[in-house]
């Protein structure tokens, strides 16, 4: 199932966050979808997979923000843990 998740963009100047379609692979564990901007920079790399929290942005609204990258591999839809 794919959802938004929030990824921090690294280098702004100010904190900002990015929204990315991502693969839910369990609870809090999502593959992170692609760039559509390839100048900016990620706190983590397209296609990795990464743990998120709950996350109560300024405006009030609460998504999962990706919070650490976990050793993992997608083969043909499985996952595989490192």
């Amino acid at each position: 199932m794919k959802r938004i998740i929030y990824v921090e963009l690294l280098n702004e100047g100010v904190v900002s966050f990015r929204p990315v379609l991502s693969e839910c692979v369990c609870k809090n564990i999502y593959i992170l979808g692609e760039k559509d901007d390839d100048s900016e920079e990620w706190a983590f790399n397209p296609g990795e997979c990464v743990v998120t929290e709950p996350h109560t942005f300024s405006d009030g609204t609460k998504y999962p923000l990706a919070i650490n990258r976990l050793g993992c591999i997608k083969i043909e839809r499985k996952l595989v843990l490192k």
